[in-house]
């Protein structure tokens, strides 16, 4: 399988938790989760991922 960095990026810990293990068992490398958009962004500075799977409805500050 792929060797894709996935990051999840979901408030509800139990969906994220849930993406997570689906897609370690399809052969992904687990992916890693962040919990808020904040957190995200940071994780994204650290390390890009290949692909980022992202509730778009993330409590907190906006900016539009």
């Amino acid at each position: 399988m792929s060797q894709a960095k996935i990051l999840i990026v979901e408030d509800e810990a139990i969906a994220a938790l849930d993406l997570q293990s689906r897609l370690a068992a399809l052969g992904y490398p687990t992916p890693d989760i962040a919990y808020s958009g904040e957190e995200a962004v940071k994780k994204v500075m650290q390390q890009p991922p290949d692909l980022i799977l992202m509730d778009i409805m993330l409590p907190g500050h906006r900016r539009c």
